[in-house]
């Protein structure tokens, strides 16, 4: 490892354009079919290219929709983002119809649709090694994807990436704290690591989950007398006195606060009534493969982000459950559901203000004693 008093400064992951020729990387487990659940139409913002937006933004298109004002834009300028999004009418997508269809889709085609809606619910990022296509964890149907989903083609992949302007790609050296760099081999050696610790299907996963922790601690962090639901009441703190300005994530802030506070208290639930284990080594292995760890601040906030949304995966879905008056509540849709808001909302500037090193610490101890 090296120390780089510049470390704070050094980015994370970076838009560049992208080249065509580099190597991919696919991961075997990137199976998907299409449920046609349309909750990425809701869930998600869509970025566009500038060709899209000249195609997508045409009033050729007014006829098609239905309950769209015809004042309102088709396309709309994100102004923390830079980029061209489109929009929505009460959390929905202008081009998604009343039977959950994308009208794109249906009146011109699956090429015609944005190049991210195409890939969806895959996952692209650039590396020194090449560009690393996994599942994307925020899917709410991962859980049903079996091997007999169809796996994604390199010649798919060529395909939709060619469309594709630019792409995060980390860097040759990244954080793996605020103190430390790493080139990025020492990178994917902790990930090699983790993956071989998280992506066991054991049905007791709890077990795998401490020793990820153990690994982490040691890499040195800021230690202090904290709870270990300290990052969990955090986050609650934070989602409560934020108002985003994306739709979306107001709507994923208040579905996160039906669960989240259940584990400010004791984030230990009793082992829920479905066999998890499988699908959380699916998700870590996603996530790793993916090298998702990498756009977080630095590589160790990553992958505690992880260990931290399986847990608030469990203690949700618990929670829902014990609430709900649906007695036929689909306990994997939930959890698939609650794992992928964790997941989403600590990417998010809120869940990145709450994984402070004292918090990471806070939780690994605790999970590590759980």
């Amino acid at each position: 490892m090296s120390s780089n008093p510049d470390s704070k400064r050094s980015p994370l992951g970076r838009r560049i354009h992208l080249d065509t020729a580099t190597p991919l990387k696919i991961s075997a487990t990137a199976r998907h079919t299409c449920r046609m659940c349309a909750s990425g139409c809701r869930n998600y913002d869509i970025m566009l290219t500038e060709a899209e937006v000249r195609r997508l933004s045409l009033n050729i298109w007014r006829p098609l929709l239905h309950e769209v004002p015809e004042t309102l834009p088709l396309v709309l300028f994100d102004n923390v983002t830079g980029q061209h999004l489109l929009n929505k009418v009460e959390g929905r997508c202008v081009f998604l119809d009343s039977d959950d269809l994308c009208i794109i889709h249906k009146s011109s085609g699956a090429e015609d649709k944005p190049v991210a809606c195409q890939f969806f619910p895959l996952h692209a990022i650039g590396s020194p090694a090449g560009i690393h296509i996994s599942l994307n964890t925020g899917c709410r149907r991962l859980v049903e994807m079996t091997d007999q989903d169809d796996p994604l083609s390199p010649a798919d992949a060529t395909r939709l990436l060619a469309q594709v302007e630019a792409i995060t790609t980390i860097p040759d050296v990244m954080p793996l704290t605020p103190e430390q760099m790493i080139p990025y081999t020492e990178f994917v050696d902790w990930q090699n690591r983790l993956r071989d610790i998280l992506t066991v299907p054991d049905a007791n996963y709890w077990p795998r989950m401490q020793a990820a922790a153990e690994l982490l601690l040691t890499i040195p962090g800021d230690s202090a007398p904290l709870e270990w639901t300290s990052l969990f009441a955090a986050l609650h703190k934070l989602i409560g006195g934020l108002h985003p300005e994306r739709p979306s994530a107001a709507v994923l802030f208040a579905r996160t606060q039906r669960w989240l506070p259940a584990l400010l208290t004791n984030p230990v639930p009793p082992e829920i009534p479905f066999a998890y284990g499988p699908f959380y080594a699916a998700i870590a292995g996603q996530y790793l493969e993916g090298h998702q760890a990498a756009l977080h601040r630095t590589a160790r906030t990553g992958w505690v982000a992880l260990l931290a949304a399986l847990v608030a995966g469990i203690g949700g879905t618990v929670h829902l459950m014990s609430n709900s008056p649906d007695a036929t509540i689909n306990i994997p849709h939930t959890l698939n559901n609650t794992l992928s808001d964790a997941l989403e909302l600590f990417f998010a500037p809120a869940g990145q203000l709450a994984l402070t090193e004292p918090n990471q610490d806070a939780f690994l101890r605790g999970l590590l004693k759980s």
